[in-house]
């Protein structure tokens, strides 16, 4: 990978967020879900932090992020997905971005 490839990626980010404020990153593990009870407390949170004007931003992966991003989203607030690319698999949940 490219260092100059990373730092201009990272320098978009920057300047894209900083027109928002009040942002909330949430990061986690695929094998968390809506059924389980901490991926209902993580959906709980997301709605209230998202409710109270927080912004929420995720690694746009499944499980926690999906949950957290789900919650933020049928509060028609904002929630922002910066998808992770790795060699194996990208996670996106196109579904839930708003």
């Amino acid at each position: 990978m490219k260092i100059d490839v990373v730092e201009s990626e990272l320098t978009n980010a920057a300047k894209l967020l900083d027109n928002f404020s009040n942002n909330i990153t949430i990061f986690g593990v695929e094998r968390i879900n809506q059924e389980r009870d901490s991926g209902k407390k993580a959906y709980q949170l997301s709605k209230l932090l998202s409710d109270n004007r927080f912004n929420i931003l995720t690694g746009a992966g499944s499980g926690i992020m999906q949950v957290t991003n789900q919650g933020a989203f049928f509060l028609l607030d904002v929630s922002f997905c910066l998808p992770i690319i790795t060699y194996f698999k990208t996670l996106a949940q196109q579904s839930y971005i708003s």
